[in-house]
């Protein structure tokens, strides 16, 4: 099964992947480079870099997306409902 962070929950589409609904994404400022931190509104948060947020422009309201392997993408409300359904524990 896939390990990961707090906040993301399973999905299944050919796949099975991880997925945390974008609640509210926000800007830090870090001593070196800003960072930014994507919630789910119920307490868990993930960071992503600047170079993620320029290549995959993630939307409130959309899914940060995580892969076996590790592989972190982005993925809008439409087209995830759309493709996944949840499993449930």
């Amino acid at each position: 099964m896939l390990d990961l962070p707090e906040g993301f929950e399973i999905y299944q589409c050919q796949r099975i992947i991880g997925a945390m609904y974008i609640a509210f994404i926000t800007q830090q400022q870090t001593e070196l480079d800003p960072q930014f931190v994507v919630g789910d509104g119920a307490g868990s948060e993930f960071i992503i870099s600047p170079a993620f947020m320029a290549q995959h422009n993630p939307m409130q309201g959309g899914y940060i997306v995580m892969y076996e392997g590790g592989l972190v993408s982005y993925v809008p409300k439409t087209s995830f409902e759309h493709l996944y359904t949840k499993i449930e524990d």
